[in-house]
């Protein structure tokens, strides 16, 4: 079963390479926890704090690219929900991703916060946090 969820998720892990060995080629650190790729530095703070995204990190399919160890260790069950739902959505998943996000911007709301995907990420970070 587990095999299946790293085939169907793989298009997605497949566009996530070629940005994990950059951020890695240039002073990042990478690693493997758990199945999943985690990969951050510099080139990943540089481009994660800049307009438009300052975000602490980015899952594409089974890679988390994340600014500094910080960041990784601080997103790591939001960032491994996203994960999960790549496994889940397989290829589907990016274009459910934006759909989401942008039928709640159409009904006046915030792509991000209100995005049902990131709200069950927030949901799977806090759970974590609880235990």
């Amino acid at each position: 079963m587990r095999l299946f969820r790293y085939l169907w998720a793989f298009p997605l892990t497949l566009f996530g390479i070629f940005p994990a060995l950059l951020v890695w080629s240039m002073r990042g650190c990478i690693c493997l926890e758990d199945g999943v790729v985690e990969v951050h530095g510099p080139l990943a703070d540089w481009v994660l704090r800049g307009k438009p995204f300052n975000f602490a990190a980015v899952t594409i399919g089974h890679i988390i690219i994340a600014r500094d160890a910080d960041c990784c260790a601080r997103t790591r069950m939001h960032e491994r929900e996203h994960v999960r739902q790549g496994e889940r959505w397989g290829p589907l998943f990016p274009f459910l991703y934006c759909g989401a996000g942008l039928w709640q911007t159409l009904c006046g709301r915030s792509f991000y916060w209100d995005n049902p995907f990131e709200i069950g990420a927030r949901d799977a970070s806090e759970r974590q946090d609880l235990r």
